[in-house]
């Protein structure tokens, strides 16, 4: 695809002056790049109507028109009229994103047991999505360094004093953020809450003739076990197929994540990032 045009990069800059750009990427990886940093859930209402504000089509999976020959169609249109300015303003500069949590089985947009998403064609053949610590000018990324190892590096190359105000907020949105790229977004896009969770089973060992076909049974047998969410983030960045440990007995559970030195106590916020991180939380025993 190809690269983000001067106009593109001077609206990006404009309306969202802290998001550090990247001239070399194509404008619909930027947008995803954008999303994350925002805090918009690939595939939801932020998500989808600031796709359409910025491209002037809904994003799509597949179909006889490629994503690339209409993105460069449309970019010639609106430089050639000038309407890249007029739409881009269309942008939410302050949604949030979190989309609430229900244990209905209904997807976000209103589908039951998140048909609609599947058989659309959730998996989307598209480059891995951006990463919480790609997002810093001069700091090289070691993908694979443990999770707690690699944001204590990020927080001395930016300066956030361990224990600091800003230290524990940006370790909690990186954490967040992990989880996310790993449960939404690798080795291939997701959209829906159903494939989510099926996605989280396969990789907690469940076989595919475990795994339930509704919203409210994949939740079910995901409560049934327990999981801690550091050590699930580390798991998937050491490129492990499975995860491990995983307990059905709480009480082993809680020791192991109380266990003095190993920091494996999961901020609460990191609950909200999204369904699978709902469903993996859990209060632990003797936490004040």
């Amino acid at each position: 695809m190809p690269p983000l045009t001067p106009a593109q990069l001077n609206i990006l800059h404009n309306n969202f002056p802290h998001f550090p750009t990247n001239p070399h990427n194509s404008a619909q990886r930027e947008f995803m790049r954008l999303a994350q940093f925002r805090g918009w859930a690939t595939g939801s209402p932020d998500f989808l109507r600031n796709y359409r504000n910025l491209f002037g089509y809904a994003w799509v999976v597949g179909g006889a028109q490629t994503q690339m020959q209409m993105q460069t169609q449309t970019h010639t249109q609106r430089e050639e009229d000038g309407s890249l300015a007029e739409a881009m303003a269309g942008l939410d500069v302050n949604a949030g994103g979190n989309d609430t949590d229900t244990d209905t089985d209904t997807d976000s947009d209103g589908n039951e047991n998140g048909a609609a998403a599947s058989s659309s064609g959730s998996r989307m053949n598209v480059n891995p999505a951006p990463r919480y610590f790609d997002a810093f000018p001069g700091f090289t990324p070691n993908p694979v360094s443990p999770f707690r190892t690699e944001f204590n590096r990020l927080a001395d190359f930016e300066g956030w004093g361990r224990g600091s105000k800003i230290y524990w907020r940006e370790f909690t949105n990186a954490l967040s953020a992990e989880f996310v790229y790993f449960t939404e977004s690798y080795p291939y896009e997701l959209s829906g809450r159903k494939d989510i969770l099926q996605h989280l089973c396969r990789d907690l060992g469940f076989r595919e003739e475990e795994i339930p076909e509704s919203i409210k049974k994949c939740k079910e047998i995901l409560k049934s076990i327990h999981v801690n969410i550091f050590t699930y983030v580390n798991c998937k960045r050491a490129g492990r197929q499975f995860v491990s440990p995983i307990f059905t007995d709480k009480r082993r559970f809680d020791e192991y994540t109380m266990k003095k030195g190993k920091g494996r106590i999961c901020p609460k916020d990191c609950a909200k990032a999204n369904v699978a991180s709902r469903v993996l939380m859990r209060d632990i025993a003797g936490l004040g």
